[in-house]
Order: C-alpha cells, then sequence, then structure tokens
C-alpha cells in the first residue's frame, strides 16, 4: 500500500518540481520547437529556423551584409522609371547636352551615320550649327541678296555648274569716268584714286585712251602711293557713282589733274606700265592704257594715305586730251 501511494504521488511531485523550475533563476534549454531542432548561428535557413515579423515600430535597422546581394528580381518586361542616374536627373529630348547627358561610346563597327542638317537657306545666325543637307542649290537666276552673317548655300545652274566670279557680285562696286582731261605739262600724276578710312578699297579696272596733235611715243605708269598726293588743280574731278542704285554712296574718291600736285611718297612702286604711240590726230583715241587684276590680288588701298596713280612720267601731251576711268569695290569684310 505504501508503494501504490508512492507510485501514485509520483506525477505530482514531478509536476512541482517543474513549476519550482519556471520560477526560479534556472533557465531553460529549448532544444525543439514544433518537434524540429531549432537552428542557431550564421548560416542558411531551413526548417529549424523561425519565421519572425519587424514590429511596425521598430528603431533598429535592417542592413545587408558586405558584398553583392539580390533583393527581389523583376518580372520579364516589367518597364523601370529611372528619374536619376547617378544622382543627376537625366535629360530628356532635343537641347543642349549638360550634367544629365549619359556619356555614350559609338562601337567600332558602327555603319556610318549621316549628319543631315535642317538650316534653312539665308536662316541661321553664324553661331549656330552649319550642317546642311546638301552643299548647293540649283537656281535659274541669280540669288536675292542674303543677310550678312547668316548660312547660305552655294548655287549652281540647273545643270549643276557652280556659279562663282572673279570677286563676289555682291560687293558694293563704284566707277567714275573723266571725259576730256587736258594733262598739265611735264605731266606727273593725272589721276589718282584714294583709299578712305571707313572700308577697304579693291581696285578692279583702270582704263585710259589719248589723243594729241603732235605724233609721240611715251610710258604710262600705274603706281602704288603710300603717302598721298597734295595740292595741284583738280577742281573738275569726276563723280563716284554706284554700279548698282541700291549702294550706299562711294566714300573713296578720284582725282584728275590739270595742274600737277606735289608727290610726296618718296619711294616709286610701279605697278604696270605700258607704251602708248599716239599718231597725229585728234579725231579718236589710237591707243589705250588697260589695267584689270590677273591671278592673286587686286590693287588694295587702306586709309586716306594710299593711292592708285596713273603717272605720265614728265611726258607732256601736246594739244590732246584723255579719258580716264576707275573702277573699284568697297567693303568692309576684306
Amino acid at each position: 500500500m505504501r508503494l501504490a501511494f508512492f507510485l501514485a504521488a509520483l506525477p505530482f511531485v514531478s509536476l512541482l518540481g517543474f513549476a519550482q523550475s519556471l520560477t526560479s533563476s534556472n533557465g531553460v534549454d529549448i532544444t525543439k520547437i514544433g518537434g524540429v531542432a531549432i537552428s542557431t548561428g550564421n548560416g542558411v535557413s531551413g526548417s529549424g529556423v523561425q519565421r519572425v515579423t519587424i514590429a511596425s515600430d521598430s528603431t533598429g535597422q535592417v542592413a545587408l551584409a558586405a558584398g553583392s546581394a539580390t533583393i527581389g528580381a523583376l518580372t520579364a518586361n516589367q518597364s523601370v522609371n529611372v528619374s536619376q542616374i547617378n544622382g543627376v536627373t537625366p535629360l530628356m529630348g532635343a537641347g543642349n547636352t549638360g550634367t544629365g547627358s549619359p556619356r555614350v561610346t559609338i562601337a567600332s563597327d558602327q555603319v556610318a551615320i549621316p549628319i543631315l542638317g535642317s538650316l534653312g537657306d539665308n536662316s541661321a545666325a553664324n553661331t549656330t550649327n552649319r550642317a546642311a543637307t546638301l552643299p548647293a542649290i540649283a537656281e535659274s537666276n541669280m540669288p536675292s541678296a542674303a543677310t550678312a552673317g547668316r548660312n547660305v548655300a552655294l548655287r549652281t545652274d540647273l545643270q549643276g555648274t557652280l556659279l562663282a566670279s572673279l570677286l563676289p557680285s555682291g560687293f558694293a562696286t563704284f566707277a567714275a569716268a573723266k571725259t576730256g582731261l587736258v594733262p598739265a605739262s611735264s605731266a606727273t600724276d593725272i589721276a589718282v584714286l584714294s583709299g578712305n578710312a571707313t572700308n577697304t578699297v579693291i581696285v578692279t579696272e583702270i582704263t585710259m585712251g589719248c589723243t594729241q596733235t603732235t605724233a609721240g611715243l611715251f610710258d604710262v605708269q600705274l603706281l602704288m602711293r603710300t603717302t598721298a598726293d597734295s595740292g595741284g588743280t583738280s577742281t573738275n574731278s569726276p563723280t563716284a557713282r554706284p554700279l548698282d542704285t541700291n549702294n550706299s554712296s562711294a566714300v573713296s574718291a578720284v582725282l584728275t589733274y590739270t595742274a600737277n600736285p606735289t608727290v610726296n611718297d618718296g619711294t616709286t612702286r610701279i605697278i604696270d606700265t605700258q607704251k602708248i604711240f599716239i599718231p597725229a590726230t585728234t579725231s579718236a583715241a589710237n591707243d589705250l592704257f588697260f589695267w584689270r587684276p590677273t591671278m592673286g590680288q587686286a590693287i588694295v588701298l587702306r586709309g586716306t594715305a594710299q593711292q592708285a596713280a596713273i603717272n605720265f612720267n614728265g611726258v607732256t601731251l601736246t594739244g590732246g586730251n584723255c579719258d580716264i576711268r576707275y573702277t573699284w569695290i568697297e567693303t568692309t569684310g576684306l
């Protein structure tokens, strides 16, 4: 009977001992949960790793371990809106480059990319893109004048032949002609075209024809003066006329002398010289002095001190007179 009581009391005693251990300072070592051994320490996930939820008011930080890590993955063909690259908003659409323009590299086997401009003829200012779709425009007539500083296309005729001239036809061109000039005896400079302080003068042509009552042969010289003549008599000098009535008035002028001027240039700069023989007649000009630029530069006059002078080299024209004409361009572009 004592044995039976003892055995019956064992569960109660054991339960009292377990309850006592929970209320004491002794810890509880849990080796299984749900019948599965608990995974501890660092390692991979498994059936013994507990599922947890981070509280919404948690102040702790969750960080990835050092090294590469993948957080989720996009499904195929899923779109992504990239609002920044390297912390900078990308530049979109047409416009200028900037910090938001990604740097790109063209592949070495890239097929040549044609550069096509969208400029209209005589449209864009000279600080903008100069690319053009085609190098020239076919014209049936001469084109209208463009605006200075604009992009313009070359012109061809309808067969594709480039339209060109010795000098630009759109430059302001002038002429001054004198009829019946009677030079002084022992004539020096009988006519000069002077430069000016406003623009550059390009001499394009000089002609002269003379008559006299006594046959004679003499040299006519064309000289470049760098110090202007002074004095002399030039009261009936010709007026410069524009070859296009839309041109402004000429700045430079031609002087023709009936009394010799003072030649102040101590250096003789002969540009051209020609011998003229004039028979004994006053009916018509018997010989002609003619100058026009060949290959290379024309006579260029810069400033008021420079002149293109026709000089008789001290010869007296007996009983005759001369017709003289100068043609020149005035421009600020050269």
